[in-house]
């Protein structure tokens, strides 16, 4: 049974991601991309969730790239990630969350 995204929202939200979605795994399941990452796709994944990542770039002027200035955005995304997956599994025990950053089966465009 899938549970109507507002009921998930909240768990997404709280893990710092302002902006999320949500679709049905079988409206991407014959665009999956050949990786090793799709190993790790749940067996029987129902919803994809998409999660917009805040990236506030400091506005500071200097010699140094912007983007260097902050923290990669690789570790503070799996942090948010993980800590929205145990939010989840936590939450609905009876489900299997994975979540996927730049190597991913789903595509991301």
């Amino acid at each position: 049974m899938m549970l109507p995204f507002c009921e998930i929202e909240p768990y997404l939200t709280a893990s710092g991601f302002p902006v999320c979605g949500a679709c049905r795994f079988e409206e991407l399941a014959d665009r999956l991309l050949d990786c090793r990452a799709a190993a790790r796709l749940p067996k029987g994944a129902k919803t994809v969730f998409m999660l917009l990542l805040p990236y506030l770039v400091s506005k500071e002027t200097g010699n140094l790239s912007r983007y260097a200035r902050v923290p990669d955005y690789h570790e503070a995304a799996a942090g948010m990630l993980k800590d929205a997956a145990a939010r989840l599994q936590a939450a609905f025990p009876a489900g299997c969350f994975a979540f996927f950053l730049d190597n991913s089966p789903i595509p991301q465009v």
